[in-house]
């Protein structure tokens, strides 16, 4: 899985997209891979964790689960940051789904041993119908996963296991990021509002827009930005604002950057804001601190798609698509690489 050049400043590599193996961005080693390897004969799954470049990073023993040959066992989603990282293993029972169940792994990367126990079980018929855990974040402190369908947002967190998504705060979470102790998301309801929970502590509300059709928001270690959108029908603009982290809602200092025209969500890193649009394909960065824009366009016959998944070292990292490439495309950008453009 090398990088190969794609241009100035630009290079791009192939990707993994199977039942066994499954990547995520990292903010040490840029791209991670998380590797499954199975044992008919003891029933066992291991689950290596690597990196793009170099030898494994961490090894973690899955638990041994009956009649094994019976389960078809699914690696991700799979989540890292901090020197830490967490992956679902998912066992489907090909006779009977109500025996399917869910095991979350986690711990640190920096250490190669085996994890006779998971951090989180969903057991046998909980998958039946009712709700899985579809996405997850990793921290050194807590590991948070989200069931599907319903939205509920789980946190685990020294060894106590905490139900987010009650009253008062009971909207469907999205644009959900966990940094350090830091938990935060947006719930759609009315008004749309932005909640933070810092490790052992309730959910508390940061901020509310009664006169907004909806908010995406994204977080960093350096800060916070989100897009407010007042007619999101009409397809209108979308203002983006941005503060440093918050301890508490008190500590909340918003600031506008600029209006967007056309919008999506979007990621922010290292002082900047990254979206991708299409027709062209492209990537729009906006720099928090002055509005600076910058842009890139896929070359002929590729193509970016979805949020950015990562900056790192003055580079951006940006899922794309290409005919017939399995598993799709990951771009490696500098930033200071890519022209700048005027708005619009």
């Amino acid at each position: 899985m090398e990088w190969e050049g794609c241009g100035d400043g630009c290079r791009v590599r192939r990707g993994t997209s199977s039942r066994t193996v499954t990547s995520t961005p990292d903010p040490t080693y840029g791209v991670l891979h998380a590797l499954l390897s199975e044992s008919e004969e003891t029933g066992y799954r291991t689950v290596v964790v690597a990196p793009n470049e170099g030898p494994p990073i961490a090894g973690w023993r899955g638990p041994l689960i009956a009649s094994s040959s019976r389960y078809v066992c699914v690696v991700g989603p799979f989540s890292s940051s901090g020197g830490h990282a967490g992956v679902v293993l998912t066992f489907l029972d090909d006779e009977d789904a109500r025996n399917s169940e869910q095991w979350i792994l986690a711990g640190p990367t920096g250490l190669l041993g085996a994890m006779a126990t998971a951090a989180v079980h969903l057991p046998p018929g909980s998958l039946a119908g009712t709700s899985y855990a579809a996405k997850l974040w990793v921290t050194p402190t807590q590991i948070v996963y989200q069931l599907s369908p319903g939205g509920t947002l789980i946190r685990v967190a020294d060894g106590v296991e905490q139900v987010m998504t009650l009253e008062p705060f009971r909207e469907l979470p999205t644009s959900v990021r966990a940094i350090g102790d830091d938990l935060f998301w947006a719930a759609y309801g009315d008004p749309v509002r932005l909640i933070h929970a810092r490790r052992g502590g309730p959910p508390e509300e940061l901020l509310a827009y009664p006169d907004a059709d909806a908010m995406s928001f994204t977080a960093a270690p350096d800060g916070l930005a989100w897009l407010r959108v007042r007619d999101a029908r009409d397809e209108g603009p979308a203002e983006l604002w941005t503060s440093d982290l918050p301890d508490r809602p008190a500590d909340l200092s918003p600031r506008r950057v600029r209006t967007i025209e056309p919008w999506t969500s979007g990621t922010a890193g290292e002082g900047w804001y990254g979206y991708t649009l299409n027709l062209p394909s492209r990537l729009e960065l906006i720099r928090l601190r002055d509005g600076e824009w910058r842009r890139f366009v896929a070359p002929e016959g590729l193509a970016v798609r979805g949020d950015p998944s990562l900056f790192l070292d003055g580079e951006v990292y940006v899922p794309g698509n290409a005919p017939g490439v399995r598993g799709g495309l990951t771009y490696r950008l500098r930033v200071d690489a890519l022209a700048v453009v005027e708005p619009g």
